[in-house]
Parts: C-alpha cells; sequence; structure tokens
C-alpha cells in the first residue's frame, strides 16, 4: 500500500505547478492527464520478486521496471518514458511490455502479457536508438554525470510501432477480447438469415456480440414464426485485443444461385493482428462471390470504438447481410464499419440497395459501436538489466534510476526510484 501511494504522491509532485525547465513546460494538474502515473520496481532474483527499493549487500545485476498507468479514458500521442540510470546497462535486455491486469507492480500479474519479443511483435528494442544522447538531459539536470540516458516510446515494438521509436502513443486500456458471433435463422425452406450484431431493432435475431475480459457464450435470439434459429448454426469467436493493431473482418458470401449466404465468424482472415490483412483474400471452399466477399482492416490503436454495421437486403426469397464498407458491390454496402473515438448511431443509414432486386430492409440493419474501452487496463512497463559501474569508483554499487513520463514535451509524471530528483 505504501509503494502505490508513493507513485501516487511523484503525479501530484509534478504537476503541482507550472514551470519551465530548460524548454520542458511542467503543466498543471488537468483532468487530461490526471490519471497517468510511473513507478520503478526493482529484483534481483531475475523477476521473482520486485521492490521499490535495492537491496543491500549490492547484487551483481538487477532487473528494473519502469511501470506506467494509463488510466485516463484517452490514448496519447508524443508520449516517452525517460529514464536516467547510474549503473551499466547490460546491452540487449530492454523491453517494453503491456500488463494489463497488474495493479501493484511489486506483485505483477502475468497471466495477459504482450511484450516487443513476442511472436507477432516488431522485435527487439533498438537499443543504439533508445539509449544515450548523454547528460544533462534538457530541463531534467545533470544527475552524476553519467553517459546513460533512456527515451522510449511506451509502445516501441509494440502494435507494429518501429522498435526504434523515442516517443510515440501511449494507448488506452482496452478489454481482453472483442467477442464477434453470428446466427443462422431459417425459413423451413432455401433461405437463410445471418445475424452479427446485438442491438437489432428486430430484437429476436440480437446477438451476443461484444467485449469482455474473459470468456463469453454465444447467444442467438430465437427468431420468429417465420424465420427460426436453426440450433447448432451459431458460431463465436474471441478476438484477442492485447497488443494488437487490426481486426480483420472477413465477410464471405456464398452464392447457391438460390441464397446469398453470409459467415464472418472463424473465417480464415478474421482475426486480431499487427499485419493489415489484404481486401481479397480466398474464402474456403467453393461457391463464394468474390464482388461480394471481402476483408476490411480495422485499426484499433488510439480508438476506442469498433462500430460494426449489418446492412440487411431483401428479395423475395432471399434476406442478404453485409457487414464490410469494402465490398465490391457498392450498393450493398456497410458504410458506418469502421474504427473511431466516436460511436456511430445505431440507425446509420446503409448503401441503398437495388430498386427491383435486393432492397434495404432498416428493421433488420443496426450499427453495433462496441466500446473497446477498460480504463482499469492501461498498465505497461520498460524493462532492462543493470549493473554496477567496473573499476574503482565511489559509484561502484547498485543505484537507482529515476524516471519521467512525457506527453508533448510535458512532464506528467514522474518517480525518484529511491533517488531524490
Amino acid at each position: 500500500m505504501v509503494e502505490v501511494l508513493r507513485m501516487k504522491r511523484s503525479v501530484v509532485t509534478a504537476l503541482a505547478a507550472t514551470t519551465t525547465l530548460a524548454g520542458y513546460c511542467v503543466v498543471a494538474a488537468t483532468p487530461a492527464y490526471a490519471a497517468t502515473n510511473i513507478q520503478i520496481v526493482y529484483s534481483t532474483d531475475n523477476g521473482n520478486t520486485w521492490s521499490s527499493s535495492l537491496p543491500v549487500p549490492n547484487p551483481s545485476s538487477w532487473l528494473t521496471r519502469v511501470w506506467y498507468d494509463n488510466s485516463d479514458s484517452a490514448a496519447y500521442r508524443d508520449a516517452s518514458v525517460l529514464a536516467h540510470i547510474r549503473s551499466r546497462l547490460v546491452s540487449g535486455t530492454t523491453k517494453v511490455c503491456l500488463s494489463p491486469r497488474t495493479s501493484d507492480p511489486a506483485k505483477p500479474d502475468n497471466s495477459e502479457l504482450a511484450c516487443n519479443t513476442d511472436a507477432g511483435q516488431t522485435g527487439a528494442i533498438n537499443e543504439n536508438a533508445v539509449w544515450g544522447g548523454g547528460l544533462p538531459e534538457p530541463g531534467l539536470g545533470t544527475i552524476d554525470g553519467q553517459n546513460w540516458n533512456l527515451r522510449i516510446s511506451p509502445t516501441a515494438g509494440l502494435f507494429a510501432e518501429p522498435r526504434d521509436l523515442t516517443k510515440g502513443i501511449l494507448e488506452r486500456g482496452k478489454k481482453s477480447y472483442l467477442h464477434l458471433q453470428g446466427c443462422t435463422y431459417g425459413n423451413g425452406g432455401t433461405d437463410n438469415f445471418m445475424s452479427f450484431v446485438a442491438n437489432l431493432p428486430n430484437a429476436p435475431f440480437r446477438t451476443g456480440t461484444g467485449v469482455s475480459n474473459g470468456p463469453k457464450p454465444l447467444t442467438c435470439g430465437p427468431g420468429d414464426a417465420a424465420y427460426r434459429y436453426k440450433q447448432g448454426s451459431g458460431a463465436t469467436q474471441a478476438i484477442s485485443l492485447l497488443g494488437k493493431r487490426y481486426f480483420n473482418l472477413q465477410q464471405c458470401v456464398y452464392n447457391s444461385g438460390a441464397d446469398l449466404a453470409t459467415v464472418a465468424v472463424q473465417q480464415p482472415q478474421t482475426n486480431s493482428s499487427n499485419v493489415k490483412a489484404g481486401p481479397t483474400g480466398a474464402c474456403p471452399g467453393t461457391g463464394w462471390a468474390a464482388n461480394n466477399s471481402r476483408t476490411q482492416a480495422l485499426d484499433l490503436l488510439t480508438l476506442r470504438y469498433v462500430n460494426l454495421q449489418q446492412c440487411v437486403y431483401a428479395k423475395p426469397g432471399d434476406f442478404y447481410t453485409n457487414l464490410v464498407q469494402n465490398s465490391g458491390d457498392g450498393q450493398t454496402r456497410s458504410p458506418a464499419t469502421d474504427t473511431g473515438d466516436t460511436p456511430q448511431p445505431a440507425n446509420a443509414a446503409c448503401a441503398p440497395g437495388y430498386p427491383t432486386s435486393y432492397r434495404w430492409v432498416a428493421a433488420n440493419s443496426a450499427t453495433q459501436a462496441i466500446d473497446t474501452e477498460d480504463t482499469t487496463r492501461g498498465a505497461g512497463f520498460i524493462e532492462f538489466e543493470a549493473q554496477p559501474e567496473g573499476g574503482p569508483s565511489p559509484y561502484n554499487h547498485s543505484r537507482p534510476v529515476s524516471a519521467w513520463l512525457l506527453i508533448g514535451g510535458a512532464i506528467v509524471a514522474k518517480d525518484s526510484g529511491g533517488w531524490r530528483v
């Protein structure tokens, strides 16, 4: 409890007054940055235990984590984590991670962790780019004349961001999963109606599409007397949002000759990734209509809402459902499917359809604004290993780190790490 309070006091200290420090403006506390903070912890047993102070006797090496936590309802650009170490960096040990379940840095929760070294991330941090530059760092003062100086983006090497970024994005906290669900309803004949959203005006055809921090069961409405839910036809896909930049939504449309059937859940390109999927990837099986089948890559980085627009069109004997904005058929596309910080209205207009064939059916169409934000899940850290400086020196021992969180050049949080700053 004491360690957590100390971290928050450092934020208040950093934001208490308006001051200019050699080019950096330390702004007064405002709601914009009120819930961003930073805290330093150390480990001398390879990460098994963590403490806010370095132990005595002095270790031969130790890990340092500079934790940040963005619990604001916002993502920030032009953000940097700065650290001054008074020891020797062990080359190749700098790592950037997201750890959204951690609330106490001294007791990290590794059940959800995404690091730059993981498969699908950008890879090893370019230490030549983020370390160095010498002291003093403008605005932060000289600290013992040491030559080590870290300046790194909180998301360097993550979300397809370059591994040499010295400033970049401080991402907002987000839910663990987006659950995409699809339910099929049949009329007892050749026609099937596919539904994907949870807020359809025609309530018996709603699904359980949404977000959560854990499992979410498949939920399909019962349908009505004309179109009943087809037992066993529903599908759900838990799409991880942790450390992923894109939600790739693949819509596969199959033409039986009498019926257009849309499948999006558990398709080859429906996933989350740091790679933007191409729009015309092949669908599985045969009979798929290339003009209506498309993949839309939705960029999630910094953005709060996934707006999923279900547009339904009908002609006698057939319902057709479209989800993507980039359908090859411009008359039956979903223009409101996108990501943004603004929720699209539930009744956003669909493409008009065709006057004598597939007409837009507003009652079976809706845009679901899926809110991915979770302000309790904005924690992450920068990790590196250090050793005492060699040779005779009054500084030849383990020494604490000082760290700052900068946004747009403004110091919004700092921690002395047990050292006066």
